[in-house]
């Protein structure tokens, strides 16, 4: 069967309510979706954030001007996390599609479609992608990547976060409050916990410790197995991931406060009130913490005591995560500016201006930086 006659079936099966697998819908350049290898240990960028911790940090040195590579056109406007398989990128996108692109090219290498127009997004683990669609039966899928076949499917509720892959398992928040942890394997369901309050957030993990918020504001830690450890209030949901040491969560709250609490404990080591809405992740490295907020700020505060060393305004509101690269920091805003400025001094080293307004948190994998924006471009450039 065709392209155009395996749609057209697609769309019969939609319109009189048939149960859809998931399907390779495109075959760009290869007979099957497949990733021989897809992800090596230490390498690429598997979640959101990176690694389980959320904090998005790699040791290379960009030089400036960054040189643009390519832009893509994407299916549909790309989700906010982007995921980096080897030599690959893998994104969901609005319109309830899987692609993947060269890094080195941007050349397509397929599209998985994930049942109607439902938002798609993804994580890697190993050779297994875990798509999730937000809403819908069967919505949490398992598909190999070296073999280009759906492994399990199951139905976890509304999921408004990402998902956080740890030694084995996917956590998931619903946007009920159910936090599970599924087995990657077979899905199975290994623990689960309820919340007391709504869920818009997404799971962190370091120290055998799951730390999530909610939209009461309250930051919930959790064992491995979810098993309650400790609450911590702040004053308004919240809506970003925790960044974790092994010993510190950093998180921001929209009541306009940025906190340090010992991850063991759940004690307050210091907070810094910023007067304005904290949406996004922080990053971090040995001696700062550098976050936004809706001010148009992005700030860089001490990691000791949680002092402004510096702010610098971005004339819109920035609208991704920061990701320090070397000895420079990344984000984009709603202004379709992508900043890169100094760490040690705040001080903009580069700019580069997007079709649309950035909305996909960059990722690094050397030697390319990649994000994507609302004119549903992926934008990748060589960082030296």
């Amino acid at each position: 069967m065709g392209k155009s006659g395996l749609i057209r079936v697609m769309r019969k099966m939609l319109s009189t309510g048939s149960a859809l697998p998931v399907a390779v819908v495109l075959l760009a350049g290869c007979g099957k979706f497949i990733l021989k290898g897809a992800h090596e240990p230490g390498g690429g960028w598997p979640q959101l954030g990176q690694t389980p911790q959320r904090v998005p940090v790699v040791e290379i040195q960009p030089r400036f001007p960054l040189q643009p590579l390519w832009e893509k056109r994407a299916s549909g406007a790309p989700g906010s996390s982007l995921v980096g398989a080897k030599d690959y990128i893998l994104y969901g996108t609005q319109d309830g599609r899987l692609e993947g692109l060269h890094l080195e090219n941007g050349d397509g290498i397929g599209k998985i479609a994930v049942r109607s127009t439902v938002e798609v997004t993804a994580a890697l683990a190993g050779e297994r992608l875990i798509i999730v669609r937000r809403i819908g039966k069967n919505n949490v899928i398992c598909y190999d990547l070296t073999k280009a076949k759906t492994l399990w499917e199951k139905s976890a509720g509304t999921i408004p976060g990402e998902p956080l892959i740890v030694a084995g398992k996917i956590y998931l928040a619903t946007g009920s409050g159910r936090l599970l942890a599924l087995a990657v394997q077979d899905g199975a369901t290994e623990a689960e916990y309820q919340m007391s309050n709504t869920c818009s957030a997404t799971p962190a993990f370091a120290n055998d410790r799951i730390l999530i918020g909610d939209d009461k504001g309250i930051l919930h830690a959790l064992s491995a197995q979810l098993e309650p450890q400790w609450q911590y209030a702040t004053g308004a949901a919240i809506r970003s991931p925790a960044v974790l040491t092994a010993q510190t969560a950093y998180v921001g709250s929209t009541d306009g406060v940025f906190y340090a609490l010992d991850i063991a404990s759940g004690s307050l080591c210091w907070k810094t009130s910023v007067g304005a809405k904290i949406y996004h992740p922080a990053a971090l490295n040995d001696t700062l913490v550098f976050f936004s907020a809706t001010d148009h700020n992005l700030y860089a505060v001490s990691r000791q005591d949680g002092d402004v060393k510096w702010r610098y305004n971005s004339g819109s509101i920035l609208s991704t995560a920061p990701l320090l690269c070397g000895a420079y920091l990344f984000a984009g805003s709603m202004n379709k500016k992508f900043h890169a400025l100094e760490i040690a001094t705040g001080t903009v080293v580069w700019e580069f201006t997007a079709k649309g307004r950035i909305r996909g948190y960059p990722l690094a994998i050397d030697p390319y930086l990649v994000f994507s924006a609302e004119d549903d471009v992926i934008y990748c450039f060589r960082l030296y």
